[in-house]
């Protein structure tokens, strides 16, 4: 349904880059996780950017919005988490 992009924020400093990354135009959003707050803002990634492009499913918040309200894992069937593994 989408296309998640992410760069490494401390490798993109280490590179000497002084904007933040775009594509078409549109600026990446930065992710970081708050101690202070219960959510997993940055999914227990190391502080990066991101940018997410909608390209199978009509997004009504834009095609590069984060997330989209007519989306739902209701009816997802499959493994709650990622594992990792590979068979």
């Amino acid at each position: 349904m989408a296309v998640e992009n992410l760069v490494w924020v401390d490798a993109w400093t280490a590179a000497g880059q002084k904007e933040l990354p775009s594509f078409h135009g549109v600026p990446y959003d930065r992710m970081q996780d708050d101690p202070a707050t219960p959510a997993d803002e940055a999914h227990q990634f190391q502080p990066h950017y991101d940018r997410h492009v909608w390209l199978y499913r009509e997004n009504p918040s834009g095609v590069f919005a984060p997330f989209n309200p007519a989306v739902s894992c209701a009816h997802h069937r499959g493994a709650t988490h990622h594992t990792g593994a590979t068979k």
